[in-house]
């Protein structure tokens, strides 16, 4: 009996397993067809029908509990692949190392390359905001002579010799005795304050160089300042009529305010070179109150100072406009290259942009230019600050005037025959000319011509 039982639910199981699996594979195959045993035009599907014994007691015997249970199972077909819903599919390619290996390769220098340009716009926008012109360095050998004092005592007037200027102070030429003259040079050059030793060092200079612009037929430039006190005078007076030499002849004395710490090269200045006016050192010269002076300009300015006078346009890259090539005598700018173009002189930046001195250097900062300049003109012969330098630690005239003017000797001259005949000329009257009387010509008109050509006249 429990046998049967056990049979009879064993089949039951398994019924019920099959039903589940006939649903799944309808519902897995929606577009299948399937029919009944009893349907007609396709293909009739055959229905199985299986018997199953399932007890419902056990207490009842086997013949009264045995109960049939049908179940139908139908038959299915695979859909044919035509009644599929096909997806279209994408296909995936190859992967290519090679291919890889060569875009990574190439991403790399690409960024690499980016990281590069990143640097050089910083570096240049670095450079833009701030940097130093670089400098050249100079083997310039200077001479430094300190030679024994002469005690000169020789002198002689020069009240009768006349010399012909340019006077800045008054603006026209000017013809004056070399007395008058030197007194109105020296008080305009260096004043009344300092010793007297620097004084009369300026005194033989300017002489100096009034005989031999009269013997090269140069008219000089000058200022004569009047209202000049005693001892400018008594130390004209000192000294009147000596000149520096050099080699029995007369120099060509130039002096500057002060130098860069060794006197300019002429050379490189005027185009010429002296034999005694070479570098020579200038020991005192940073403490005079012309060295390291900064001066600012700003980038338009110096952009308008080009294109007004020589029709360059500059660049926008600041860092191009000024590259140093030479130095000479210590400190001085002998050319420069503006914006890798046009090759200039130190003494043409110095015109140009007003500067103290062909001493200088560059630098950019905060939006302006900053040139620092050293010494005061363009420092060929004596310094006049470092003769007063000089003159403050016990130098004479003498021992100044041959430091400055290199294998010179200062001695008594002789009188200017040219400047002489000048004086005679200048204190001639003027000569009167005749008019014929008329009731029309006021007089005063004459007394005014004759004025103008006095005032001509001195």
């Amino acid at each position: 009996m429990g046998f049967i039982r056990k049979e009879a639910l064993t089949k039951a199981a398994a019924g019920a397993a099959g039903i589940t699996c006939a649903l799944a594979i309808g519902m897995l195959f929606p577009n299948d067809t399937v029919k009944s045993a009893e349907g007609s035009g396709l293909s009739k599907l055959k229905a199985n029908s299986r018997t199953a014994a399932v007890s419902v007691g056990a207490e009842q015997p086997q013949a009264d509990v045995k109960e049939e249970i049908k179940l139908d199972f139908i038959e299915y077909r695979k859909a044919n692949i035509s009644e599929y819903k096909m997806a279209t599919v994408t296909s995936v390619p190859v992967a290519d190392p090679e291919a890889e290996k060569k875009a990574a390769e190439e991403e790399k220098k690409k960024k690499e390359e980016e990281e590069k340009q990143k640097e050089e716009e910083e570096k240049k926008k670095q450079q833009q905001d701030s940097f130093n012109v670089v400098v050249p360095e100079d083997g310039t050998e200077a001479y430094d002579i300190m030679t024994a004092p002469l005690y000169l005592t020789d002198t002689r007037s020069v009240a009768n010799e006349y010399y012909t200027v340019n006077d800045l102070i008054s603006g026209g030429i000017v013809t004056m005795n070399a007395h008058e003259m030197l007194c109105r040079i020296v008080y305009n050059e260096i004043g009344a304050l300092w010793d007297e030793e620097a004084i009369k060092a300026q005194i033989v200079a300017a002489y100096t160089h009034l005989r031999y612009s009269e013997l090269t037929g140069r008219t000089p430039t000058i200022a004569l300042k009047p209202g000049y006190p005693d001892i400018i005078e008594r130390c004209v007076s000192e000294v009147e009529g000596q000149c520096v030499f050099y080699n029995g002849q007369i120099i060509n004395a130039v002096y500057a305010a002060s130098t860069a710490g060794y006197t300019a090269d002429s050379g490189y200045i005027f185009g010429m070179d002296y034999p005694y006016l070479v570098p020579a050192v200038s020991e005192y010269d940073d403490m005079d109150p012309n060295w390291g002076v900064e001066q600012h300009i700003s980038p338009d300015t110096i952009k308008e100072a080009f294109e007004k006078k020589y029709g360059m346009v500059l660049s926008d890259n600041y860092a191009d406009w000024f590259v140093i090539n030479e130095i000479h005598s210590g400190k001085y700018v002998a050319s420069l290259t503006i914006d890798n173009s046009a090759v200039f002189t130190g003494s043409d930046m110095r015109t140009l942009l007003g500067l103290r001195s062909s001493a200088f250097e560059i630098a950019y900062e905060n939006g302006e230019f900053i040139f620092t300049t050293y010494g005061f003109g363009h420092g060929v012969g004596m310094s006049q600050w470092g003769a007063k330098l000089y003159a403050d630690a016990g130098w004479t005239y003498d021992q100044i005037l041959r430091h400055y003017y290199v294998n010179t000797t200062v001695d008594l001259s002789n009188a200017s025959s040219s400047a002489i005949e000048r004086g005679i000329a200048a204190q001639q009257p003027a000569p009167q000319e005749d008019k014929e009387d008329s009731s029309e010509a006021p007089e005063q008109s004459d007394s005014s011509e004759a004025n103008d050509d006095q005032q001509k006249a001195e």
